[in-house]
């Protein structure tokens, strides 16, 4: 610990804090509101697949602002899609029925989603922050 900041070098930290029971809450909570958000074709896959796997801990950083922006805004969603590879139903409505779909709609809330600012093409981040 430095500066009221803990610093873990592997995983087992989150035992220790239980950290994972925290991270799935986050994560129901927040597939709950992309749910009710309307953006998404199939309910029940996108709640299955947003809530297995590596998906809970993404959860962590995810970003209500980019919900807000594609849920408001459908123009910027439909570009979203198109560089992010996300596929559409409809216009407007992402299609939920394939885990990889459902992966990058996750990737792309939660922050492990950027685009590159040399060549325009979407990169996956281990995180990011505001540039200061």
């Amino acid at each position: 610990m430095i500066n009221d900041v803990v610093y873990l070098f592997n995983m087992n930290g989150e035992k220790l804090f239980n950290m994972e029971r925290a991270y799935r809450t986050i994560c129901h909570s927040k597939v709950e509101d992309i749910i009710n958000s309307g953006i998404i074709s199939d309910e029940s896959a996108f709640r299955q697949y947003a809530t297995s796997g590596h998906n809970p801990r993404k959860f962590v950083s995810f970003d209500e602002n980019r919900l807000n922006k594609i849920k408001n805004d459908t123009h910027f969603r439909n570009r979203m899609a198109g560089k992010f590879g996300i596929t559409q139903i409809q216009e407007g409505t992402f299609d939920s029925s394939d885990s990889e779909n459902v992966n990058r709609i996750v990737k792309f809330l939660c922050k492990k989603g950027m685009i590159d600012p040399v060549n325009d093409d979407p990169v996956e981040v281990e995180g990011a922050r505001k540039w200061m």
